[in-house]
């Protein structure tokens, strides 16, 4: 919440004195005060065009002055006066974060309002005009959040901090370019308490970034009879290359995820002489992809006892097939930085229950480059400091040897590099070894941001695989942290060159953190641009051969780090980003095939990669088996005198010549096991993994499958 200011912006007020030239009449007794007329007696006219007339200006009688009513306070900015070039404003500040804030409202760009009484039911209009000066070099972009608030004094004699009354979108992502925002305003509940302070703010704390603000206003309506539903609200634009339904890339990622993520399995059932069966009934059910669909997971919500906890679980295991912990297997939740329920402790046991459930969990992360997040005292020799990293690391890696398919070895690497850049970064190559040496079993991979939706890292991040690689560290993959805002959605087709810029280091690609941010889920544009970018970059994603998964960072909103990007609401109801995800993975992605076997006793289809169960009826007898599918396609003869479940029994079963000549396998005794060609032996595809088709989601929740919690 925003401190109460104890020190102002200094700034010089510029008053123009330029005459209203006989429009006061229409504008009203406001306006005939006005000094600089020109900016707020077209901010009026524009406002009367839109149906809303009346209101009085707070904070004086021009733009400069409503600007010269506003402070921040904080050590760690920079504010510069500044004429507006072009603008129909002339006064404007710029603030400048020279420090990375600890929250985005440490830095309140504030004023108080101190010169009427504001009361339940009042409306009013912010206008403002913002632009991020720097929004291509923070990667995220430059974002504001605007605030009417109440700041009192609580029972107790602490400070309280009422609810945000900006109705509608509050938070904005801005460009390079000014533009015009409007915030409409109604006070709709007063808290308890007294020495209530009424306030309008802006908040600057995202990033080290730079915030421009200028042609500012609060009209103040409560004595007309406009409503909040008479305001304006600025209206975006949320469109990127490609978003059409009959955008052309979109028949070229069909073709290429046909070819990709799709093989041939050959089903052939024989009688207990090897007499090949014809007319046997076969079904065949995709039960997980070979593709990672994962998402991050609440070590306690996974462990915990309630009902939420509960629907938290059994809502994982429908929707996703691999797993990571947001926050337990860290380094400050190692040290019970983060209390119990992310410790060590929580760590195993979140992990014990994903391997009851054959879900594989990824490891994150070991390296975050900054001394206090490693923990590592940063007044000590180089060698002592690269040391105390390597002991961190060793540490948790090794306590989850060849449990963990991979890490995120070394996370923002570069933005975060504080100790690399102190100590040298050469050292790195000893903490890429170092995870090696501790757990020769996990793949370990480079995790970044700002690679997929913005160029600020582009170049240091694919520099620095490079001299991985050129150095001989023992990298084995490439991560990406796909977190997205609305103003930053890269086109399917950008996203296939960027994947190709990296994919050239011949490691396999993962989106390890996804998710689409708005501001606001009651503007159905900003709902529909999230579903339809949730449904661009999974289809994108899909279709690019380098890539291997994408890994969701969280699903419900409360237990999610940006509560709009989650698929389900507080109330477990599905969002239409999360229908665009299961409609595409569940359904336009999942293979359920049945027939007949032919004379030759054979059934053959083409399906998604993956692991499938396979249902054969004839002659008064069923069997069921396992079977999965991999790159080179797969052959199955099932012997219908086995019967079973496909649990206990095992099998023949030897690859083909070449990858085109696929798996071939036999079934007898009580089961039956096929081998893959290619992908990551043990882990994604077990026989108890996340079941992701609808027959095994069916049978989960009849309880016809035991499911341990």
């Amino acid at each position: 919440m925003a401190p109460k200011p104890n020190s102002r912006l200094r700034r010089r007020a510029i008053l123009r004195a330029l005459g209203l030239l006989g429009a006061g009449a229409a504008l009203g007794p406001v306006a005939s005060a006005q000094t600089d007329g020109s900016y707020y007696s077209q901010l009026r006219a524009d406002l009367e065009s839109q149906g809303v007339s009346g209101g009085e200006f707070v904070y004086g009688d021009s733009a400069a002055a409503a600007l010269e009513a506003f402070s921040i306070d904080a050590s760690g900015v920079e504010t510069t006066e500044f004429q507006a070039e072009g603008m129909p404003f002339s006064d404007a500040v710029r603030i400048e974060n020279t420090e990375a804030p600890a929250n985005p409202y440490s830095y309140s760009f504030n004023a108080d309002i101190t010169d009427r009484e504001v009361a339940v039911g009042d409306v009013f209009l912010a206008v403002v005009y913002a632009r991020g000066t720097n929004a291509a070099d923070v990667g995220e972009s430059v974002k504001t959040q605007a605030g009417f608030k109440y700041r009192y004094t609580n029972p107790d004699g602490s400070t309280g901090y009422s609810q945000n009354y900006v109705q509608g979108t509050a938070q904005v992502n801005l460009s390079s370019e000014w533009k015009r925002f409007y915030f409409p305003i109604e006070i709709t509940e007063k808290p308890g308490g007294s020495e209530f302070q009424p306030y309008l703010e802006f908040w600057t704390g995202w990033n080290r970034q730079t915030t421009e603000f200028g042609g500012l206003a609060l009209f103040d309506y409560s004595d007309t009879d406009v409503t909040v539903d008479d305001l304006p609200v600025t209206e975006f634009n949320y469109e990127y290359e490609g978003r059409a339904e009959d955008a052309a890339w979109r028949e070229e990622a069909q073709s290429r995820i046909e070819n990709l993520r799709k093989a041939d399995m050959e089903v052939s059932v024989v009688d207990g002489e090897g007499n090949t069966v014809e007319g046997a009934s076969v079904e065949a059910a995709l039960q997980s992809h070979n593709f990672d669909f994962g998402s991050a997971v609440a070590a306690p919500s996974i462990n915990g006892n309630s009902g939420d906890a509960e629907t938290y679980r059994e809502t994982f295991l429908e929707n996703f097939n691999k797993s990571v912990l947001e926050n337990a297997m860290k380094a400050p939740a190692w040290r019970g930085e983060y209390g119990a329920s992310l410790g060590p402790d929580a760590a195993r046991d979140a992990l014990d229950w994903m391997d009851e459930q054959g879900v594989p969990m990824r490891g994150h992360a070991l390296v975050w480059s900054t001394y206090d997040w490693m923990g590592v005292d940063s007044n000590q020799s180089d060698d002592a400091v690269s040391e105390a990293v390597v002991e961190s690391l060793t540490e948790r890696a090794a306590e989850f040897e060849g449990r963990l398919p991979e890490w995120d070895m070394h996370n923002h690497p570069m933005f975060y590099d504080e100790i690399w850049q102190d100590i040298g970064q050469e050292y790195v190559l000893d903490w890429w070894d170092a995870a090696e040496e501790a757990d020769s079993e996990a793949e370990m991979y480079a995790n970044e941001i700002n690679i997929l939706g913005s160029d600020s890292l582009l170049t240091r991040y694919d520099d620095y695989l490079s001299w991985l690689l050129e150095n001989d560290a023992p990298v084995d993959g490439v991560g990406f942290q796909g977190h997205f805002g609305l103003s930053q959605l890269t086109p399917p087709e950008e996203l296939w060159s960027r994947y190709d810029r990296f994919a050239r280091h011949d490691l396999p690609l993962i989106v390890t953190e996804f998710d689409v941010q708005i501001n606001d889920r009651g503007r159905e544009n900003e709902v529909d641009a999230q579903a339809d970018y949730v449904r661009d970059f999974l289809t994108a994603s899909f279709a690019h051969e380098a890539v291997e998964g994408v890994m969701s960072w969280g699903f419900w909103a409360a237990n999610h780090w940006r509560p709009t990007a989650a698929y389900y609401g507080e109330d477990w109801s599905l969002r239409p980003h999360g229908e665009a995800y299961r409609s595409l993975v569940l359904d336009e992605w999942h293979t359920e095939e049945s027939g007949e076997t032919d004379s030759d006793g054979a059934l053959s289809f083409n399906g998604f990669k993956g692991e499938y169960e396979l249902t054969v009826r004839a002659n008064g007898t069923e069997t069921t088996r396992t079977a999965t599918l991999g790159d080179g396609g797969t052959s199955l003869e099932i012997d219908l005198s086995a019967s079973g479940d496909g649990s206990d029994g095992d099998a023949d079963a030897e690859d083909g010549d070449s990858e085109s000549a696929g798996t071939t396998a036999s079934a007898g005794g009580d089961g039956a096991t096929t081998t893959e060609s290619g992908g990551t032996p043990g882990f994604g595809v077990g026989a108890g993994a996340a079941a992701l088709g609808a027959g095994a989601l069916a049978k989960r929740l009849s309880g016809e499958e035991d499911t341990e919690e």
